[in-house]
């Protein structure tokens, strides 16, 4: 039943209405993940961890990512299919984030932030005794959240891939580099924007 197809593009098999409902309940159990564990979702393919998250700030963080997206893959749609629904575009969008949500899990007990706090002391500090020093199984955890950083953002962008080309019949080469440019436009505009929210109002 979730067989490699499905699982990189579920838009052939499932109905819209039920791809949208599942989209938006991992929106929200995805959000309070990254509250649970002190995860911030700055950025369209960007997860960074923190201290006091509030609840709040991945609802945040999450509807400006989702707003980024939806934007420039909206506008492309339309150029290359006049006919192109806006909601076939957000549940693209909501179902490719999934495997992002699972992330925010690496963080518990604070693992991800002792480590990114250890690293940050250390930069610019001459001496290598001054680095970390990580014992087997936090490199390993290390290890193991790289390798599920990347498989999500290789996940993520294949199945956003799938379900825009599902949604506007998108066929040229043309058309899939501009689609990467819009996926470029979009990590810009969310990095800008939560950046931005951060300094002014400390979110």
């Amino acid at each position: 039943m979730f067989g490699p197809k499905t699982l990189l593009n579920p838009f052939e098999r499932y109905s819209e209405r039920t791809l949208l409902v599942v989209g938006l309940l991992a929106f929200v159990v995805g959000s309070l993940l990254a509250f649970a564990f002190n995860g911030r979702y700055d950025g369209v393919v960007d997860l960074h961890f923190s201290k006091d998250v509030k609840l709040i700030e991945p609802f945040i963080d999450n509807t400006i990512n989702v707003v980024c997206l939806l934007l420039p893959l909206l506008l492309l749609g339309k150029f290359i299919n006049g006919k192109t629904r806006v909601i076939d575009i957000l549940t693209a969008i909501l179902v490719a984030r999934i495997p992002y949500y699972v992330l925010p899990v690496f963080n518990a007990n604070g693992f991800m932030q002792r480590i990114t706090d250890e690293l940050t002391r250390s930069i610019g500090q001459e001496s290598q005794a001054a680095m970390p020093q990580l014992g087997s199984t936090d490199t390993i955890i290390i290890v193991l959240f790289a390798a599920a950083s990347i498989l999500a953002l290789i996940w993520m962008v294949i199945m956003l891939f799938n379900g825009f080309k599902t949604a506007t019949n998108l066929k040229t080469i043309g058309h899939k580099v501009l689609f990467a440019i819009a996926l470029i436009i979009a990590e810009i505009l969310s990095k800008m924007i939560i950046l931005k929210m951060i300094t002014q109002t400390g979110l």
